[in-house]
């Protein structure tokens, strides 16, 4: 398939070269050039000029004028292919290469059209165009020379009150004189009113993928007796009894994937699965479904997994997503009640499945984390952002865990230890924890990181995180450090400078050290720093500084001139200013002027300013 995706695209290139010869060919022969656009082969050296007599000798060196038009000599299916790559629209323009090209369009069977009656013209060009309507699109499908195996129609922009009669034309013309495969149809909603979907829609029975989107479905035809080779259905925010939509998939004997929301009545989930005895691939909305059983009693999730053996992929709201079940994302739910089932949900998948990537986002700090995430004992990646952490009595850890990312969450002291003590493979971690229950010291934390190689914190630590010795007695425990970022940053005092100078202590083998400035943060030229007591800090591998709205305050400045004196291969320090692009203010000049002017130990450093 890549080379076939090669090739095309190669053939393409040759198209596009082809018409701009041709344009050139015929520019040259309308203004009466006295020299033709001719391709010609030699036998040994160019033949005479025409228009000159021709002189007589022993031996005639002949050509042959090779056509210029290479192109069209291909066979039919590679130039339907060619077209194929191009939008409807380019297609149908090739029309007016030559008289050779002018109806070869008409033969693609993949068409796309986008259907509009704005009043609005994005431009003067625009407005001397015409929209596409239905009778335009009508009359183009008049002009088919071969089948249509995919259209897509796209009528987001387009409405006209209750008048469909040349909509069912449409449809009814694609079922009477064409195989249609690939349906899909994006209608539009005007005031709670859809378009009714066209009754000959139904009657396109060598369809194998159905695509709708905001439709009226309620003048479903009653004899229908569904799509036999259908295997792919998509509906979004239709309009369909239930009754309907059971019916519709029970009689579509080949499908295997299903994905259904937005929809307007409810039905029971039970009764829906009794319909997908082949699924493989299901996306539902819970908003239109009923979680229960056939004794009205509430059904577990575990139940209604075990109804579809060969299921791959689900995806419900809230959703999981992304698998094989490889990577598992959640969305926690904004309602209390909803906990119970999504507890299930993450147990039954944690033991059927390994999940190796695991992503939770919630509304707000109020809403916890299902314990039951704790027995994904294959996880590498854990991201948990706006939610409350907790971990279970008996935790043994995630063995396998490399990147961990904690955004914006609320965790017990004593839960956050247990939980990077017990990650010994640790190497990616995000720390931004927005509260704390209790403190630690920065030696325990830095105890719980003994493998980590990318940190990104913000001076918040210093909340739960207390600077228990002097910088002369801490360890050098972060050797394996290449990457230090720090969010949210102020270099105001012990707020944020001292966490910030501790990090760089412990780690003698960083490469690249990144800061965030605090927005709007206000940084006096007067503050009380010792930076002697870091007189022994020496990053020898040390090559890249990079600061993001650097505001050119005194503790700002005097921290670059730290990491100068202090970087022998520092090669690029990256300042990010606030100020417009490509207008340098003078204050940024003076700033470059001393930072360039201060002593630096790195030959080859490289600073520059950039507007952020």
């Amino acid at each position: 398939m890549f080379c076939l995706h090669v090739i095309n695209l190669i053939l393409l290139f040759c198209l596009l070269i082809t018409f701009i010869l041709n344009w050139i060919f015929f520019t040259h022969k309308s203004l009466g050039s006295s020299s033709e656009l001719k391709t010609y082969t030699f036998s040994e050296e160019p033949r005479l000029n025409c228009s000159e007599p021709k002189m007589k000798t022993t031996s005639m060196y002949t050509a042959e004028q090779l056509p210029l038009d290479r192109l069209s000599t291909l066979p039919q299916p590679i130039l339907e292919t060619i077209l194929c790559h191009l939008s409807t629209k380019e297609a149908a323009r090739t029309s007016i290469l030559s008289r050779q090209w002018r109806y070869k369009w008409t033969t693609i069977p993949k068409l796309e059209f986008t259907l509009s009656n704005k009043e609005e013209k994005q431009s003067d060009i625009a407005s001397t165009t015409k929209d596409m309507d239905m009778n335009d699109l009508h009359q183009i499908l008049l002009l088919r020379q071969g089948p249509i195996h995919e259209l897509t129609l796209d009528m987001e922009h387009y409405w006209e009150h209750y008048i469909c009669f040349e909509f069912d034309q449409v449809t009814l013309l694609l079922s009477g004189n064409h195989t249609v495969k690939k349906l899909t149809l994006s209608g539009v909603r005007s005031q709670d009113i859809c378009y009714k979907l066209p009754v000959s829609v139904f009657s396109l029975h060598h369809l194998t993928d159905l695509y709708l989107c905001e439709f009226d479905l309620l003048d479903y035809p009653p004899t229908f007796d569904g799509f036999g080779s259908l295997e792919s259905l998509y509906l979004n925010d239709v309009e369909i009894y239930t009754k309907n939509l059971l019916h519709l998939l029970s009689n579509c004997s080949s499908l295997k994937s299903l994905d259904i929301g937005g929809l307007d009545e409810e039905c029971s989930i039970n009764e829906l699965f009794k319909c997908l005895p082949l699924i493989e691939h299901l996306t539902i909305s819970i908003r239109g479904f009923q979680l229960v059983s056939e004794s009205d009693d509430t059904c577990t999730i575990n139940e209604l997994l075990e109804c579809l053996p060969v299921i791959e992929h689900l995806t419900t709201s809230p959703h999981i997503s992304k698998g094989p079940i490889y990577e598992l994302s959640l969305q926690l739910p904004e309602y209390e009640e909803a906990y119970p089932e999504l507890d299930q949900i993450v147990y039954h998948l944690s033991t059927k499945y390994t999940v190796k990537k695991l992503t939770l986002y919630g509304w707000d700090n109020d809403r916890e984390v299902p314990i039951s995430i704790f027995s994904f004992h294959h996880l590498r990646d854990l991201d948990i952002s706006n939610a409350n952490l907790y971990h279970p009595p008996i935790f043994n850890g995630f063995g396998s865990l490399e990147s961990l990312c904690l955004r914006n969450v609320a965790a017990p002291t004593k839960t956050l230890l247990h939980l990077l003590l017990n990650c010994p493979s640790l190497k990616n971690l995000i720390l931004l924890v927005s509260e704390s229950d209790d403190t630690c010291t920065i030696n325990e934390l830095l105890e719980c990181l003994p493998v980590i190689e990318h940190l990104t914190t913000s001076p918040h630590i210093s909340k739960w995180v207390v600077l228990d010795s002097i910088p002369q007695e801490l360890p050098t425990s972060l050797i394996h450090l290449r990457y230090l970022c720090f969010d949210d940053m102020t270099l105001v005092e012990h707020c944020g400078l001292a966490f910030l100078l501790v990090f760089i202590k412990c780690s003698p083998n960083l490469e690249k050290i990144k800061l965030k400035i605090h927005w709007g943060i206000i940084c006096h030229e007067i503050y009380s720093f010792v930076w002697e007591e870091y007189s022994d800090v020496w990053l020898e591998h040390l090559n890249e500084l990079e600061i993001e709205r650097f505001n050119n305050s005194k503790p700002e400045m005097d921290f670059v001139k730290f990491i100068l004196a202090r970087s022998p291969k520092l090669k690029k320090v990256t300042i990010s200013c606030i100020r417009p692009e490509g207008h340098r203010t003078e204050s940024e000049m003076e700033m470059l002027k001393t930072l360039l002017q201060a002593p630096h130990v790195s030959p080859e450093v490289i600073i520059a300013s950039k507007a952020f």
